[in-house]
């Protein structure tokens, strides 16, 4: 239930989701939906926009989670 806590990165948080989602493709729009609820009480500005999500899976990661077409 809190395995995305407010103190996450972005990368390791969109790394929890997924393998929450049992490691199953999601879309940037289902990953966004989920950081929005994860990160519903923080209460500092964190940015989980589509933008924010896209440009952190076509950079390099340490998790190589990326992008697929």
């Amino acid at each position: 239930k809190k395995f995305v806590l407010p103190g996450t990165s972005l990368i390791e948080a969109v790394f929890r989701i997924l393998i929450l989602n049992n490691n199953k493709p999601m879309t940037v729009s289902e990953m966004e939906a989920k950081l929005k609820i994860a990160w519903a009480s923080v209460i500092y500005l964190k940015s989980y926009t589509n933008e924010t999500i896209l440009e952190m899976l076509n950079s390099q990661n340490e998790y190589f989670i990326i992008k697929q077409d």
